[in-house]
């Protein structure tokens, strides 16, 4: 994709969300779970990140922005401001709307 499309900006998720100590709880055993069950699909995505990195070099020439969730308010802004044509999103199914 790097060879047909420019790379703008990244943005990094903590993926961190309040709650009570109950789901916080069930929200461990849910990550545990996905994490095993999920574990050779994590091996075949570090690989690719890591293909791509032999490859290119990495993107060290783009903003990188970290942000607490990936619903955190501050994406949809980063989004308006830079207005790209395509949005990737990795590692959630939980996308809020704006």
């Amino acid at each position: 994709m790097a060879r047909h499309v420019d790379l703008v900006a990244i943005v990094f998720s903590g993926n961190r969300t309040a709650g009570s100590a109950e789901s916080r709880t069930v929200g461990r055993v849910r990550r545990l779970v996905r994490g095993l069950a999920g574990f050779p699909f994590r091996q075949v995505w570090f690989g690719l990140q890591e293909a791509y990195r032999d490859e290119f070099g990495g993107p060290s020439d783009v903003d990188t922005i970290r942000v607490p969730e990936v619903n955190d308010p501050e994406v949809a802004r980063i989004v308006e401001r830079i207005r790209p044509d395509l949005v990737l999103v990795s590692g959630t199914n939980c996308l809020a709307d704006p």
